[in-house]
């Protein structure tokens, strides 16, 4: 049964890919064409600039959203998807369907939470 799931992960996770890659292309794309037509008053160059930093912020958050697809779909291929990187033991399918890029079951996603949580409080704090 994980076989046919993990197979429909993998045909997800690589249109997700494209999506992600497509969005990518058009932003750089609408990007550069922005840099072209610069010019006009300070206002017109003020929203351009957030819209470049807006675009430019979101295109981060994409980039590592590719990372984690990436490297699910590189585990399925090697037969090590689905399997929780803290614990070693396998994440329920239906954490998957919902993020299935998850490198951790729910149990050590919380663990780790707590942990950088700690780690952000205990930085702050010096």
């Amino acid at each position: 049964m994980r076989k046919k799931e993990f197979e429909k992960i993998h045909r997800e996770l690589q249109e997700e890919k494209v999506e992600i890659l497509n969005r990518l292309m058009k932003d750089r794309a609408n990007y550069y064409e922005n840099l072209k037509n610069e010019g006009g008053d300070l206002a017109d160059e003020a929203m351009e600039s957030i819209e470049r930093e807006i675009i430019y912020d979101l295109s981060i958050a994409e980039k590592k959203e590719l990372e984690e697809i990436n490297t699910a779909i590189k585990k399925l291929e090697e037969g090590t998807y689905g399997v929780c990187e803290m614990c070693d033991k396998d994440i329920p399918i239906e954490r998957l369907k919902v993020k299935p890029y998850a490198k951790f079951c729910t149990h050590c996603r919380e663990i780790d939470e707590r942990k950088k949580k700690n780690h952000v409080m205990s930085e702050e704090n010096e």
